[in-house]
């Protein structure tokens, strides 16, 4: 049944175990190729396993049958921002935020594409968007006291990181 092997799956990876779960997914693609949920767990598995390149693959393939999958566009985003794909991983990003413009990690995963484009204002624009939208979501406003230090506003950056911690001060 393919489906108990994918939700093996999903809970290796939650147990940070992708060379078991990669195997699960094998035996669930056997069962149902091209399996847009099997392709895109696998995706995360191999970027898991250092292989950005081979994610990259594997999310394209789900998104083949499946072009309207945020969690496999944001994922796909961060492999390919993994290996210098910048503006390809903007796009993903932006695909991701126009099916779900509140994506938590797609919001803050934006940011950082921009940023390694060099693209400091759109960042600084996308991380006060994030802020707003996600208020009382500390990595958000972490992303945002980055971009600000790096900016030169080291009042408004240390603001930023003040109420990251205010709202989890754990926060690494």
């Amino acid at each position: 049944m393919p489906e108990s092997h994918l939700n093996l799956a999903s809970a290796l990876l939650a147990q940070r175990r992708p060379a078991d779960a990669e195997a699960a997914l094998a035996v669930a693609l056997a069962a149902r190729p091209g399996w847009p949920e099997a392709l895109a767990n696998l995706g995360y598995a191999l970027f898991l396993l250092k292989q950005p390149e081979e994610a990259i693959a594997s999310y394209r393939d789900a998104l083949a049958s499946r072009p309207d999958y945020p969690l496999c566009l944001n994922n796909l985003g961060s492999a390919l921002l993994a290996v210098g794909r910048t503006a390809e991983a903007d796009e993903a990003y932006a695909a991701c935020l126009r099916l779900v413009p509140d994506h938590v990690d797609a919001l803050v995963n934006w940011v950082g594409a921009l940023r390694a484009q060099s693209r400091l204002d759109d960042a600084l624009v996308a991380a006060a968007h994030a802020t707003a939208v996600l208020p009382n979501h500390p990595r958000a406003h972490a992303v945002l006291g980055g971009i600000l230090h790096e900016a030169g506003r080291t009042d408004a950056a240390r603001r930023a990181f003040e109420r990251a911690l205010a709202l989890e001060p754990d926060y690494p």
